[in-house]
């Protein structure tokens, strides 16, 4: 099959028509309910470019990720558009385009074969298992990251013909991709991986010092990876993230081949055990693979980089399953780069195949191939992304996957609660109960119970919850929520100092400790909590109004002022809230 240059281009505007046909309807979409609100929406750094606000991004991680470059295209979108957000999915579909076209270059560059090229790049464009990085907003920094990863990819392929300076070309654009998002620390293993399958380079002091600055960098960025996620890390035990991660690469490569019932939840609510055949099947397919991978090593080299290809850049994912008391064993946008590898394998193992059995119609059966595949994982795509069209679709989507899970039935019940529909967030964690009493359906319970003025039914939930999960700092902090309506300012303050004990991060429990110790008099303490609130989360509005409501009790109407534009800059009642607070204040002497 032969492709002339009129040909490629034709293909390049098939595949950004392609994305807008497959993901075009998430330009009417508004923010998502996770993340994009605590990123873009309540972020003052994120709005606009300011010096102090490329500071805060450049210093600071989200809340658990270093993604400097990520909140800067958010600062780009703010310019264009403010806060609506048609212009931050329009870039998410033009990045998501951009990388689909640099993965047909990377694949022309390896191989040689326009077609497979152009067939990888088609069907990486419409993969329903992408629609989450593409129209998640949120998601934009694994489009980002995986932009840059490319570009430095094939700068470094085009540098052993031109030179060095392509090489440099290359780590910059490295080191857009880790300010990106860190998940392309692989980077290196995966050029040496192409010298060494693709390429047959023989190792030697020319190969090692080009590779030297690369690692140099991955290690840099790993050790600041680590202070955004060193909680998640401790959460589980090294022989449990194998065994997840395990299931979670099979999970992945079933979801590449029949895209089918894919969601923003993935819930893990059982025990992860070796003789669990959940976990059991995912290692011997694994160790599998691994094995057709080194048995391939000379047979068919590309065999064996696309295997590998698809473990190493999805490796840095496997840490990520255990956040909390949660457990996920999979998430859509941990393949989007780690899916090039397996498609490189598929789509040259159907290329060859089809040569072999057609012979003579082989270009044509390649063709109607691919437009199959096209078509197929395009309608799934659309309708893939209809489900981010509101909280309701997307988590009751969640939820009709996954019925016997308390997190997305406690999601459902969070949305009709946020609603005031109280009758139905009840109904849905009274289902949830055929499946199994869940410390968290009674916590989304008390919660329900609490915003129904049901104030003694929460308080039990609360307690129950407690005494199942004492490590809990959220019944700790709800409980200390209920005895500060019911006027024990005392028994609140012990229940807020224990949940910043059990979590320091607990910047709500933290904000709430302060402004009960404002209100006792205790200046000195208060202005603790507040602080140590913003180092947590530089958009802690609360932090903000209870160091101006200090700064204006010392008389320093100055330093309030600053305090008090901080927290207008987040939330426009700010002002409001600040008068509320200071009214609450007693003029007690601090102690």
């Amino acid at each position: 099959m032969r492709f002339g240059n009129r040909s490629i281009l034709l293909a390049a505007l098939c595949v950004i028509a392609l994305v807008f046909i497959a993901f075009g309807a998430s330009l009417t979409q508004d923010f998502s309910p996770i993340d994009d609100s605590f990123l873009i929406i309540n972020n003052a750094a994120a709005h606009g470019i300011t010096w102090d606000h490329l500071k805060t991004v450049f210093t600071s991680y989200d809340p658990e990720l270093y993604i400097p470059f990520t909140f800067v295209s958010f600062q780009l979108n703010y310019i264009l558009s403010g806060l609506s957000a048609w212009s931050y999915h329009l870039t998410n579909l033009l990045l998501h385009s951009a990388n689909a076209l640099l993965v047909g270059w990377l694949l022309l560059l390896l191989t040689s074969r326009r077609g497979v090229a152009i067939a990888v790049a088609l069907i990486f464009a419409v993969h329903p298992l992408h629609t989450e990085a593409v129209v998640w907003i949120a998601g934009r920094k694994d489009l980002l990251a995986t932009l840059f990863f490319l570009l430095s990819f094939i700068t470094y392929l085009k540098s052993h013909e031109r030179g060095w300076r392509l090489l440099m070309v290359s780590l910059l654009f490295f080191l857009c991709a880790l300010l990106s998002k860190v998940v392309v620390v692989t980077l290196p293993i995966v050029l040496i991986l192409s010298d060494l399958f693709l390429e047959r380079r023989s190792i030697d002091t020319r190969m090692i010092l080009e590779k030297v600055p690369y690692i140099l960098l991955s290690g840099v960025f790993f050790v600041i990876a680590l202070g955004g996620k060193e909680r998640v890390l401790a959460s589980s035990s090294l022989w449990e993230t194998g065994l997840m991660a395990a299931k979670s690469s099979v999970f992945y490569l079933e979801k590449l081949f029949v895209p089918l019932h894919l969601s923003v939840f993935y819930p893990f609510d059982g025990s992860i055990s070796l003789g669990s055949p959940a976990f059991f099947i995912p290692i011997i397919l694994v160790l599998a693979l691994l094995g057709i991978a080194f048995w391939a090593f000379r047979r068919a080299p590309w065999i064996s980089f696309g295997i590998l290809f698809y473990f190493i850049t999805l490796g840095p994912t496997f840490f990520n399953f255990h956040k909390g008391s949660q457990m996920f064993f999979g998430v859509d946008r941990y393949a989007y780069i780690p899916s090039i590898g397996f498609l490189i394998v598929v789509t040259l193992i159907g290329s060859d195949l089809l040569d072999r059995w057609t012979r003579h119609a082989s270009s044509l059966a390649k063709n109607i191939a691919v437009t199959i595949v096209v078509l197929i994982f395009s309608v799934l795509s659309m309708l893939q992304t209809m489900t981010w069209n509101s909280p309701e679709t997307l988590y009751i989507h969640a939820m009709e996957l996954y019925p016997a899970s308390p997190f997305t039935r406690a999601n459902v019940s969070m949305l009709y609660r946020t609603e005031g529909n109280f009758q139905k967030a009840f109904s849905v964690l009274k289902e949830g109960l055929q499946y199994g009493d869940s410390s968290m359906l009674r916590m989304e319970a008390g919660l329900t119970y609490s915003a129904a003025g049901q104030v003694d039914d929460a308080r039990t939930q609360f307690e129950a919850v407690m005494e199942e999960e004492p490590e809990n700092p959220d019944a700790v902090y709800y409980l200390g929520f209920l005895d500060e309506h019911d006027g024990n300012i005392d028994g609140a303050i012990a229940y807020y100092e224990k949940a910043v004990a059990q979590d320091p991060s607990y910047v709500v429990a933290r904000t709430a400790l302060g402004n009960l110790l404002l209100q006792k008099g205790n200046r000195d303490g208060a202005q603790e909590q507040y602080e140590e609130s913003i180092q947590w989360n530089p958009n802690a509005t609360d932090a903000y109004i209870g160091l101006a409501v200090i700064l204006s009790l010392k008389g320093d109407s100055e330093g309030a002022k600053v305090e008090i534009d901080a927290a207008k800059a987040l939330d426009t009642s700010a002002e409001q809230r600040f008068e509320t607070l200071k009214s609450r204040v007693t003029l007690a002497p601090a102690f």
